[in-house]
């Protein structure tokens, strides 16, 4: 199949299971990843097919939290900080505890415990808030007390996925953890020096909508890339 007819084929399914789903007055996000599933069902028979696809997810994932960036005010996290950091960490621990305890009795070795315990304890961010996001309630206490319980949870399953890491590698975790949070600290400082010059550069490109449209897409694919360019995850 060509490749224009294999992503129109997606784009397709996509429309309906998700048209599909709004009509049950289900989340539009459900129909989609049953619309996956189908894709995947029509590109089994093919490799050319699923490279195709698996080259086109990413974009998909970086565009999604994009989207969930716009929907997201750090400042107002502030007000819900404490209960946050509280509830996330306490349910991370426990969790964790439990898992691992049970998994080692399952007869798995302590690395292997770890890792398959560290799955359990998170949650996905982008399901759920793009579910808070559709029903408007992002910005409500309990959506902000929950985007802060989930922040924290990326926030641990990074140090943790570093060191794990680091470990099976061989390597210096600590040398891995550090560098990596350096990384990351360069990119939101470069971000946060470029965001200053946004409103007067965005009153610009904001009156061409379709520069306005092109900009938003190439902005989130760009830091994207650069992201990974420094050894970080889209």
């Amino acid at each position: 199949m060509p490749l224009f007819s294999e992503i129109a084929l997606a784009l397709v399914l996509a429309v309906v299971f998700g048209f599909i789903a709004h009509s049950l007055r289900q989340p539009p996000i459900i129909g989609f990843i049953l619309a996956g599933v189908a894709v995947g069902l029509f590109a089994s028979s093919g490799s050319a097919a699923v490279e195709v696809i698996e080259g086109l997810a990413p974009i998909g994932v970086a565009l999604l939290l994009f989207l969930v960036g716009l929907e997201m005010n750090i400042a107002d996290l502030r007000h819900v900080g404490w209960p946050s950091l509280i509830t996330g960490i306490g349910q991370i621990a426990f969790t964790f505890g439990v898992g691992y305890f049970l998994v080692v009795a399952l007869g798995f070795s302590a690395l292997a415990a770890a890792y398959i315990s560290i799955a359990l304890t998170f949650s996905s961010t982008i399901i759920v808030v793009t579910l808070l996001s559709e029903k408007k309630e992002l910005n409500s206490l309990y959506g902000r007390i929950v985007v802060g319980f989930l922040l924290i949870q990326d926030f641990v399953a990074i140090l943790a996925l570093i060191i794990l890491a680091g470990l099976r590698s061989g390597g210096d975790p600590l040398f891995s953890l550090l560098t990596t949070l350096f990384k990351g600290g360069v990119l939101v400082g470069l971000i946060l020096a470029l965001a200053r010059f946004f409103p007067r550069f965005l009153d610009r490109v904001g009156r061409s909508p379709e520069m306005l449209y092109l900009f938003s897409i190439a902005w989130a694919l760009g830091i994207a890339t650069l992201t990974e360019l420094m050894g970080l995850s889209v």
